[in-house]
């Protein structure tokens, strides 16, 4: 799904397409620490098994998609989402390594039409054992009428 498509994140599209335009990676990093589900959760002892199936489903949805829409943010600009963890300072670590060493890689587009839409890209190497993080691609410049 690309991200300016997404529903949740209407006013965060112009931000998003400057990022990743001038080449800006966000990284997000979730501070909810490890996922679970809202029923099983410790501090609400013996309310799992009376609540409403339907409530508990509805709290569990808002929940992932608060987690969706920071991965959302950070592949449409290249960075990383780091969620699901208790170790909020790895994920910090991991984001300022990834500043240190990176290749820049430029390409002519096949479609020269510059009407502001978005344009999906994928990176790929030979070697399985790399990890690539690359943005999933870029909105072209939109022509005056």
């Amino acid at each position: 799904m690309v991200a300016s498509r997404d529903a949740r994140m209407p006013d965060l599209e112009p931000v998003l397409r400057l990022a990743a335009n001038s080449n800006i990676p966000v990284y997000t990093i979730d501070s909810r620490g490890l996922y679970n589900s809202l029923y099983s959760d410790a501090s609400n002892f013996g309310a799992g098994p009376r609540a409403e199936p339907a409530v508990i489903g509805a709290l569990n949805q808002a929940v992932n998609q608060a987690g969706q829409t920071l991965s959302e943010i950070a592949a449409a600009t290249g960075g990383t989402a780091f969620q699901n963890s208790n170790n909020i300072l790895d994920g910090l670590r991991r984001a300022f390594a990834d500043g240190r060493e990176y290749y820049m890689l430029a390409y002519v587009p096949s479609n020269p039409n510059l009407d502001g839409k978005f344009r999906a890209i994928s990176v790929r190497v030979r070697d399985s054992k790399l990890v690539i993080s690359a943005k999933r691609g870029y909105w072209t410049s939109s022509t005056p009428n």
